[in-house]
């Protein structure tokens, strides 16, 4: 049962496009508004468990509206990134390149070279894997480093290429800017 109600759904879609302000959307979404980021831990925990999703893409919006990602949410949004069932991956990934959380760094690697296949179909999945290369390199440790270098000897000559390149631009000291 998904935890978004149609009118959640559309509020959402509202408040991405404009068409609600944040004060308007908050008075109308009370009920799950008390804490965004809690709000959202909640939600994507329902949709690591059930799997829909129209909720998955609803509440990546609500997450960047309200800027409530945080370090805790990465592992579940990896969890997301792995499932096949929606068309998110793209968000997932940059998303989880602003996190930078080290114990993402398995899921990015494994989406690597495996897109779903709605985006084989659009590009053999390349603006992915392009997303994921970054985010790998974005987590900054020796670990990330030797998952590109990893990445870097695979079949997909665009994939070897992302790697390549982010090897070539690996300066850890950004990290902790």
């Amino acid at each position: 049962m998904p935890v978004l109600t149609p009118d959640d759904r559309s509020l959402i879609m509202d408040l991405t496009l404009g068409r609600v302000t944040t004060d308007e959307f908050a008075h109308e979404f009370t009920h799950l508004l008390t804490n965004p980021p809690d709000t959202l831990t909640f939600i994507l925990q329902t949709c690591v468990e059930q799997g829909d999703s129209d909720d998955i893409e609803h509440v990546l919006l609500f997450g960047y509206a309200y800027d409530a990602f945080q370090q805790k949410h990465a592992v579940m949004l990896a969890k997301l990134l792995l499932q096949d069932h929606h068309r998110s991956h793209e968000n997932l990934a940059r998303t989880l390149q602003d996190l930078r959380h080290p114990a993402t760094l398995d899921a990015l690697t494994a989406r690597c070279g495996a897109a779903p296949a709605y985006l084989a179909e659009l590009d053999d999945g390349n603006a992915l894997f392009r997303k994921c290369t970054w985010a790998i390199h974005d987590i900054g440790t020796q670990e990330a480093k030797s998952a590109l270098r990893w990445l870097a000897q695979h079949g997909q000559v665009s994939l070897r290429e992302f790697a390549n390149k982010r090897l070539n631009e690996w300066n850890p000291a950004w990290r902790d800017e």
